[in-house]
């Protein structure tokens, strides 16, 4: 799922030159609403600076874990494929390969998918049950299937280390490390975002509703021909929900 961060960050750019706009007017901005004097304000905008970069950062571990686990993963078809063509080679039962190529037909249809899942400049694919998630996850199952299946044959037993049960176990315990790894990142960004998103957006307190007010207040207090009114109300601001 795309999601464009850019309207976010406009609106905290916005919100940064409206404080400079009222800072320069000294006294002549006067509000008798507490939610608006310029003291709160100051508040708010450092509260939403420190909560924009918990954003960044989040996002900063969220896409290196993602790119993690899909270095991992784009070894599977290969590894899969190996592990078919080794059971050929000890002349394992054809049932068996059968069986075996099955799975390895789910594991490699898994990953002719498009890569836009997660990783591409520009997509975030963050949800809270993400179907992205669920795809690795199954992939993740199908190996181990094809890992449980070799390790019932007492004949399954190559020379090569990267062939053998024991280093094929450990692989698939990577992969869950990865997938864990992934989800909570993820959960730890859509935390930073709702924690911003609140005071940008939250009804009645967030920095759009508030930036209305002033709007109003602006209005009132100066007139609409004022030069401050003018300055005021020029800078725009949009109700931008998460997840859009």
């Amino acid at each position: 799922m795309a999601y464009n961060e850019s309207g976010h960050a406009k609106n905290v750019a916005n919100f940064d030159e409206l404080m400079v706009v009222l800072g320069t007017l000294g006294g002549e901005y006067n509000p008798a609403s507490p939610a608006i004097q310029l003291d709160v304000l100051t508040d708010l905008q450092k509260g939403l600076q420190i909560a924009l970069q918990k954003v960044n950062d989040a996002n900063g571990v969220y896409r290196d874990k993602i790119y993690a686990r899909q270095n991992a993963y784009n070894q599977m078809s290969a590894l899969a494929m190996r592990i078919v063509n080794t059971m050929v080679g000890l002349g394992l039962e054809a049932k068996l390969l059968t069986q075996a190529k099955g799975v390895l037909s789910k594991i490699r249809g898994g990953s002719s998918k498009k890569k836009k899942e997660e990783g591409e400049e520009g997509t975030e694919p963050v949800k809270s049950v993400s179907v992205s998630q669920m795809s690795f996850d199954q992939r993740k199952n199908n190996f181990s299937m094809l890992v449980g299946l070799v390790n019932a044959q007492p004949t399954y037993k190559p020379n090569e280390a990267e062939m053998q049960i024991t280093f094929l176990k450990k692989y698939v315990e990577g992969l869950q490390d990865f997938n864990q790894e992934a989800t909570v990142a993820e959960q730890g960004l859509i935390m930073a975002r709702q924690e911003r998103d609140a005071l940008l957006y939250a009804e009645g307190t967030g920095v759009y509703a508030l930036v209305q007010q002033i709007k109003a207040y602006a209005k009132g207090a100066f007139g609409t021909k004022h030069a401050s009114y003018e300055r005021i109300k020029g800078i725009k601001f949009t109700s931008i929900k998460s997840g859009r």
